[in-house]
């Protein structure tokens, strides 16, 4: 943001980058992306299922490229389990 003619940098922005990504938001987004993973792995390993540790890494990975991707890998999981 310019304010007087000059870039003012809010908190926790990556210093240089105007607009950039933000620090904390970032990790804000990573740690909500591995609990989803990790909720995903526990309950499909209480399950029984096999490929239980690739079901957490799919939806942790696709929630972090997009929340879009990310539901779908969930609701597809959610329905897999279902049977």
């Amino acid at each position: 943001m310019l304010a007087h003619g000059r870039v003012v940098s809010f908190p926790l922005q990556i210093p240089g980058m105007p607009g950039g990504a933000d620090p904390l938001g970032l990790a804000i987004l990573l740690v909500g992306c591995a609990l989803a993973a990790w909720v995903v792995y526990r309950d499909a390993s209480r399950r029984g299922i096999g490929y239980a540790w690739q079901a957490g890494v799919a939806v942790g990975a696709l929630l972090f490229a997009g929340l879009i991707p990310g539901l779908l890998a969930l609701v597809v999981y959610v329905l897999v389990v279902r049977r």
